[in-house]
């Protein structure tokens, strides 16, 4: 979603087309005539203007914008602050001063002055190369001093390898090899540059086109806008593009340009209908033609012998349009026929024409911006909110793509950043009355390239039915009342704006059940439960409806199949059941079942069962246990596990295991880790982590003066002969995490378990274990089990063993209380009472944001860091370098001192100014060599590395670590300490394609994170 917005904020910039257009071209008319007649369509068409672009290009024309009729952009510049693209604050600059306005003093604000602060120390200006294009493009124009070496050289380094420019990616594309050559000819008297920009020429004569224009990516898709963009740039840099080395089949790319002139003297970007952006493309690079000596140039005007038209083949797609909760939905799925070669833009203006909804599609855009697309919402959008698309649920479509035969193509309103697109799926769409249905609702993750996650807490529509999805998006429901059902998703603030897009409605048929449940002539009414290899319930205890024309017909296969669990058979022994829901048969270790208590021996499709038969499989450990009875399953689904076989595993056993670690566990003043040469691999760790993860402790049993076990496969408990005096009910139970048990400075790694009745003493050690995963990221030197002092509230460390290879964590206690096993950093004992306050919580940190909130709410809490009001953090805001510095300085208790005005962009009004004097006396950070220091800039990660180094590294740090990440090269020298230094500690780490990505930014999620991390397990304060 990001990308997609940043495409819609820079579309202006971006000159993107697909299709070769009709030649409807100038005859035999001088390039500054043809001039005058693109003045007059604006003086006919359009003297209400809305682009910078239209601007700029008119007053090259010495149209005076100041006279009537003309009316000028707004330029919105309240708008524009810290948190603005670079490309915004160019595009205005560059209006303002063609328009002769001036864009240094706007009510006493220095627009020119405000972008130059936003160059990064690496030379860019924000995240993309068209933002460091055009801020040099308008800082040049305005005569503004800047880092001009820095930010040539990021351009420089931007040139893919066959010569030319990108968006993105490394194959070159006209469009931007031609805007990067006009912020580079103003430079052209570096060495280097002219070198550029000689590779950049070549490779633009290799994929000019036959007709002598350029098509979008270099590929075959002629188009205006991308020859637009090719003169601007070559023509600045004083290049003949009339030479015959430019020339092909005696077209210049001049004459292709006016080949997509249109008889009204505007052009047209694909098809044959006017294109704003195209026209006022071609009237820039017209008048910068006439400007560099190109005027009495004669356009050709050459039409091409047209090739006899074949018939036009149709195809079927659907539209659907959402917005906003008042609004509803704008457009129903409509069918709309259209021609083969449509695109989705297309489709959207044949289906809201067709349904008569007032709109305005350009259908010639790429993206749907603002200026390029209107429709008739019924309620006010404001400047957050963004038209997007997909095509059959896809996250990552192309630009206005090609649409196929069946296309469906959903178009939808959000606002950004709080909107996410979702899709809804049904388990079944045909079900009899009384039969369970699930229905599972994804969403966008907000990335790009995009992913669907599990859409938690959204409203699921089951006819006039509300259900509310769980944490992994899904609800499961049982339809009583048979008929056919509407089912779609939806989410919405109070303010009536989407948290989800709404859903495409699935329909749902309920049946009538078509016997009695008693009839054995069609169906029968069995009962059917299933335990999985940890003793928990996968299904049941339920009722489900069979009948003799089912696949397996009244068998116990079929009670198997109607629970809708996903389940394998073998393909080597007919029948037999290998896998159920994800549990696969291991060796002597596998699937058996019951029918009314009685073992069977022959596969589930060969045993029939009768109306009210009481059908259990289960996962066995034992091919010779004779299993789990009915019973068992109901006390289980009630939490009450003393009866049932299968969880309470062999107690002989449990006892060995326990026994076994006693003598190691009684000497030990601290925490030991054994079988270090044989610890668990990462694989058997995620097995593990899975399998407790879907088991719940919830264990009760009397127990006396007799020796006693407790125990399920997460937790056991052994409790030796006449540790009781009386006889007592014990209990174990799985707690979640909550603000009662939250330490500073202390993570849990294991779930808590609180042992009752709480309080309870012992007269003989009781020996307890727990089961965690070993993974990779756990420092193990820190583990320990632990008990909750309630008076205290905090952990107290427990000596115990921790065996690596198995991942039990074993341990002894004489009273019973919650239980434990913390990760404790190396922070000294006697201040841990001054390191626990009370949480500060925030609205929008939760589970969306688990990797983190730990981090914001206990600094918070400690008040390191704070919220930004009406109980907000904005977790994904990016956090600018007065920001960070402000926090390390509260953080690490330093005195803010007196600011004597050592950078140019910091007052000592300015609310961080006693923090940054404060960081700079302490050689913490630093400014830039212009004497500035950017407050306002977003902080980078290769920034923050070396904030850290200058704190620790060179006290801490090794220089002989190699360094992994792919784009080590993009590390400049003054960061690559500061990332050896945070990634060998564990404060910042690279992502998952190996990057480490140093000149992003960093939102004040991860500065938290860092933080959290560097006082935990760095800091020495």
């Amino acid at each position: 979603m990001k990308k997609k917005l940043s495409f819609l904020i820079i579309v202006t910039f971006l000159l993107t087309a697909f299709f070769t257009v009709p030649v409807l071209g100038a005859d035999n008319l001088s390039v500054e005539d043809s001039l005058k007649e693109i003045v007059s369509y604006y003086e006919n068409s359009k003297t209400t203007l809305d682009n910078w672009e239209e601007v700029v290009g008119l007053a090259n024309a010495d149209v005076d914008l100041s006279a009537e009729p003309w009316q000028l952009p707004d330029w919105q510049v309240d708008s524009l602050n810290e948190n603005s693209n670079p490309t915004e604050y160019a595009k205005v600059i560059l209006g303002m001063r063609a328009a002769k306005q001036d864009s240094t003093n706007v009510n006493g604000r220095n627009l020119v002055n405000e972008l130059a602060a936003k160059q990064e120390v690496t030379g860019n200006f924000g995240e993309y190369i068209t933002d460091t294009i055009w801020s040099m493009v308008a800082l040049d124009t305005a005569g503004k001093t800047y880092d001009v070496s820095g930010a040539v050289d990021y351009l420089l380094n931007k040139q893919t390898s066959d010569g030319g420019f990108a968006f993105s990616g490394d194959i070159a594309d006209p469009d931007m090899t031609g805007f990067t050559l006009i912020a580079l000819a103003s430079h052209m008297n570096v060495e280097s540059v002219n070198d550029v920009v000689y590779q950049a020429e070549e490779c633009l004569k290799s994929i000019q086109l036959d007709s002598g224009g350029f098509g979008y990516g270099g590929g075959d898709a002629e188009n205006s806008a991308s020859s637009a963009a090719v003169i601007r740039g070559l023509v600045a840099c004083n290049k003949d593009i009339t030479s015959s080395e430019w020339t092909k089949n005696g077209n210049s790319m001049i004459d292709a340009l006016f080949e997509f002139q249109l008889p009204n003297k505007s052009f047209s970007h694909l098809g044959s209908e006017t294109s704003d952006l195209s026209t006022r493309q071609a009237l820039i690079a017209i008048t910068e033609l006439i400007s560099n000596g190109f005027g009495n140039y004669i356009i050709s005007g050459t039409v091409p012998v047209s090739a006899p038209e074949e018939p036009t083949v149709q195809i079927e797609v659907t539209v659907r349009v959402e917005g906003l909760e008042d609004t509803g939905t704008i457009l129903d799925e409509t069918l709309v026929n259209i021609d083969s070669d449509s695109r989705v833009f297309d489709a959207l203006k044949q289906a809201l024409d067709d349904a008569g909804v007032s709109n305005s599609i350009n259908t010639a855009a790429e993206w749907l911006s603002i200026d390029d697309i209107s429709i008739d919402t019924a309620a006010e959008i404001s400047e957050n909110f963004y038209w997007m698309y997909t095509v059959n649920d896809n996250l990552n479509t192309d630009t206005n793509p090609v649409l196929n035969q069946g296309d469906a193509i959903t178009v939808y309103l959000i606002k950004y950043p709080t909107t996410f697109y979702a899709k809804l799926s049904l388990s079944k769409e045909e079900v009899n009355k009384g039969e369970k249905v699930k229905a599972v609702v994804n969403k966008s993750d907000g990335g790009w390239p995009a992913n669907y996650i599990p859409a938690d807490g959204v409203q699921v529509h089951f006819g006039d039915e509300i259900y509310i999805t769980d944490e992994n998006g899904e609800v499961e429901v049982t339809i009583q009342t048979a008929g056919t059902f509407k089912v779609y998703a939806d989410k919405y603030d109070e303010s009536g704006i989407p948290g989800i897009v709404k859903t495409a409605s699935k329909t749902l048929v309920v049946k009538e059940n078509s016997s009695n449940p008693g009839s054995t002539e069609t169906g029968i009414t069995v009962k059917i439960a299933i335990l999985g290899k940890q003793g928990n319930l996968l299904y049941g205890p339920g009722s489900v409806i069979i009948s003799k024309n089912d696949s397996y017909g009244q068998t116990a296969m079929s009670a198997l199949d109607a629970t809708s669990l996903n389940w394998t058979i073998s393909n080597t022994w007919d029948g037999l059941v290998t896998e159920i829901a994800g549990e696969e048969n291991e060796g002597m270790n596998g699937w058996m079942y019951s029918i009314n208590n009685n073992s069977a021996w022959d596969v589930p499709q060969n045993a029939s069962v009768s109306n009210g038969d009481k059908v259990l499989f289960w996962y066995s450990m034992d091919a010779m246990e004779k299993g789990p009875t009915w019973n068992d399953v109901e006390n289980l689904s009630k939490g009450n596990l003393e009866n049932t076989t299968n969880v309470i595993k062999d107690e002989k056993k449990v006892k060995e295991r326990l026994t076994s670690y006693i003598e190691e566990i009684t000497a030990l003043s601290k925490t030991k880790a054994l079988n270090a040469d044989n610890q668990m691999t990462q694989k058997e760790a995620n097995k593990i982590k899975s399998e407790l993860a879907d088991n719940t402790v919830n264990l009760s049993k009397e127990v006396g003066k007799a020796e006693a076990v407790i125990a399920d496969t997460e937790v056991s408990m052994l409790v030796p002969e006449n540790a009781l005096s009386q006889t007592k009910s014990l209990t174990i139970k799985e707690l979640a995490a909550n603000k009662e048990t939250q330490q500073f400075a202390v993570k849990l790694g294991s779930s808590i378990y609180e042992f009752g009745p709480s309080g309870t003493k012992f007269d003989k050690p009781v020996t307890i274990s727990l089961a965690i995963a070993i993974t990779e990221d756990m420092d193990i030197e820190n583990l320990t089990p632990a008990w909750y002092d309630e008076v205290n509230k905090q952990w107290i460390p427990i000596p115990g063993v921790i065996d690596l290879k198995t991942g039990l964590v074993v341990f002894q206690i004489d009273h019973f209380t919650k239980f434990a096993v913390i990760d404790l950093p190396d922070i000294l004992p006697e201040i841990l009472p001054e390191l626990l306050p009370d949480r500060v919580t925030f609205t929008d940190v939760g589970e969306n944001i688990s990797w983190a909130q730990d981090a914001i709410e206990i600094l918070a809490g400690k008040g390191i860091i704070n919220g930004t009001g009406q109980g907000l953090f904005e977790p994904q805001r990016c956090i600018s370098r007065a920001e960070f510095v402000q926090l390390i300085v509260t953080s690490l208790q330093l005195k803010s001192e007196e600011y004597d005005g050592l950078f140019s962009d910091v007052d000592s009004s300015n609310w961080f100014a006693g923090a940054v004097a404060s960081a700079s006396n302490n050689k913490i950070v630093s400014g830039y060599p212009e004497g500035t220091f950017k407050p306002n800039n977003s902080i980078s990660r290769n920034e923050v590395a070396s904030i850290f180094y200058y704190l620790e590294g060179t006290k801490k740090s090794s220089n002989d670590v190699n360094l992994v990440f792919s784009d080590l090269d993009n590390i400049p020298k003054w960061a690559a300490d500061g990332v050896n230094y945070v990634h060998t500690q564990g404060l910042m780490q690279g992502y998952e394609d190996e990057t480490f990505r140093g000149n992003d930014p960093l939102s004040r999620a991860e500065a938290a994170v860092v933080l959290y991390k560097y006082l935990n397990s760095v800091s020495s304060i």
